[in-house]
């Protein structure tokens, strides 16, 4: 039961994550710096699938490190291949 519990946290945090990351305005207790006011025409619901949300959770992940981690996984992944 502990177990799902987490998974479900886990997935609930990528999906909201993944969804802070593609909106592009700031609306509500979201804020963007890069994107400060709001967008009358981003004002509607937007879905994500939970494949989508793992997409960008990766793609963030390879871009948003700094390189030195980035090259540091390069390495771990070269020895445990």
């Amino acid at each position: 039961k502990g177990d799902r519990r987490l998974a479900n946290m886990l997935t609930t945090a990528k999906l909201t994550t993944a969804a802070a990351l593609v909106r592009k305005e700031s609306r509500g207790a979201h804020f963007r710096s890069d994107y400060p006011v709001p967008d009358a025409r981003l004002a509607r619901r937007s879905f994500l699938t939970l494949a989508q949300a793992e997409e960008i959770a990766n793609e963030a992940a390879q871009t948003q490190r700094p390189r030195r981690a980035r090259a540091a996984a390069s390495r771990h992944a070269a020895l445990h291949a």
